[in-house]
């Protein structure tokens, strides 16, 4: 997945202005940088939605062949219980 830019240090910096100790700063920054590269981004969403499509393309390809296939063994069929 993909990530945004982000500035750490700076981000450090400012929390610890506002008055929170260097490391407490460094981990807060540390945790929003972590929960950045689990970001779903509107090109992961398409991206899937491709895969997802072919996916449906291909199960669907195979459902018509299973259905031609039964429609052509029961007229088949058919067609011999007829003309016995």
């Amino acid at each position: 997945m993909n990530t945004m830019s982000f500035d750490t240090l700076a981000a450090a910096k400012r929390i610890e202005a506002a008055g929170l100790p260097r490391a407490t700063a460094e981990a807060v920054v540390g945790e929003i940088v972590a929960s950045q590269t689990e970001l779903f981004t509107k090109a992961d969403g398409v991206a899937l939605e491709a895969r997802i499509d072919i996916k449906f393309g291909a199960m669907r390809y195979q459902l018509v062949l299973a259905m031609l296939g039964i429609v052509g063994f029961a007229d088949g069929n058919l067609f011999f219980a007829l003309h016995r």
